[in-house]
């Protein structure tokens, strides 16, 4: 009989494949009590690309109900869930207020989170054209437990508001809500799709 499980077990040779289903630190390394977060530190180390240069340089001009963000190129790769994200966020000139906080869903002025995704498609943002609004768990991935003020790496992600952002997850118990992830400290909540007014940060696939 077999005394190992490493005689069932085959590791796959790429690192970053391999990651995917491996849990993150959650990045807290204050010790509270032996045998806590802080003390194990358990899961992978989170691992960002930084890009800047050709594509990444620059900016975008998006509109939104006829009012247009000069939006950075600047974007950066989540190694281990290999996801590209928009490293900057709109923090003003669009939405209702004109300070980058957008609805989920607006029926009259279409001046939403999937609006402003469309339109970065439209105009090739980053010079790619498959942006979308991330899910719950894709945002979740970004929140950084042991930071606040913004909870989240302030180097892949420089000026991030210490605010709720969007996810495209809707309350299965209620259709009116949809999600959204606070980076002030990292917590959950919910707000009507019509009148939260909150930002959004774009993700696609690599």
């Amino acid at each position: 009989m077999p005394n190992s499980l490493s005689q069932y077990f085959i590791p796959d040779p790429c690192d970053a494949c391999f990651s995917i289903a491996r849990p993150l630190k959650t990045g807290q390394t204050v010790k509270y009590h032996d045998g806590d977060d802080g003390d194990l530190e358990k899961g992978i180390a989170r691992s960002y690309s930084i890009f800047t240069t050709g594509q990444y340089s620059g900016t975008t001009n998006i509109t939104v109900n006829g009012k247009t963000i000069s939006m950075e190129n600047m974007s950066s790769i989540d190694n281990r869930a290999l996801k590209m994200w928009m490293s900057r966020t709109p923090d003003s000139d669009i939405g209702p207020d004109n300070n980058g906080k957008l609805l989920w869903e607006d029926a009259v002025n279409s001046e939403d989170i999937f609006e402003f995704c469309d339109q970065a498609n439209a105009v090739s943002l980053a010079g790619h054209n498959d942006w979308r609004v991330p899910n719950m768990n894709e945002l979740l991935q970004l929140i950084d437990w042991g930071a606040n003020n913004p909870s989240i790496n302030t180097t892949a992600f420089p000026s991030t508001p210490a605010d709720h952002f969007w996810t495209s997850t809707t309350r299965s118990d209620d259709a009116t809500h949809a999600f959204r992830v606070s980076f002030y400290y990292g917590y959950i909540g919910s707000s009507a799709k019509a009148t939260g007014k909150y930002y959004v940060r774009l993700v696609r696939d690599v």
